[in-house]
């Protein structure tokens, strides 16, 4: 069976791929919009009679193809991130159980239960909107 601290530790590690492929994504979207600029740099230039028209082939070419390469790259790495938040949210779920079967247990003691509830839920807000009134109130729980 698997515990509740290997599942965190599963979670962190996921977040953290999840966290160095967002920066990459960043990365070669930022390369991606400078190839951009130099293809209408290079087309400019051809227009403006800078090129001949084998130069401008040549130039145009290798930005395409370095173009594409990175739309391919970023279409993967985008693929294999999705797949990791799902996964990530799987863990969670088997995390959220883990905790509530060891809860549920009856040797679990109260410091146990404890630690079991903090280490899934961040803070629990209760508010009393119509306080005046003496109606109604609010509790809603943000999860780690």
């Amino acid at each position: 069976m698997t515990t509740v601290m290997q599942i965190t530790q599963n979670e962190q590690y996921r977040e953290e791929l999840i966290n160095l492929r967002e920066t990459r994504l960043k990365e070669m979207q930022i390369r991606l919009g400078a190839i951009e600029h130099e293809i209408t740099r290079i087309n400019d230039a051809y227009v403006s009679g800078i090129f001949s028209m084998d130069e401008f082939a040549i130039m145009k070419k290798d930005r395409v193809r370095e173009l594409e390469e990175i739309e391919i790259n970023l279409a993967a790495l985008k693929a294999k991130e999705d797949k990791l938040i799902t996964s990530l949210g799987q863990d969670r779920i088997e995390r959220y159980k883990a905790v509530f079967e060891e809860y549920k247990n009856e040797n679990t003691t109260e410091e146990r239960k404890n630690e079991l509830l903090s280490s899934i839920i961040d803070k629990i807000i209760y508010t009393r909107p119509n306080a005046r009134k003496g109606n109604g109130f609010a509790i809603e729980i943000k999860y780690k």
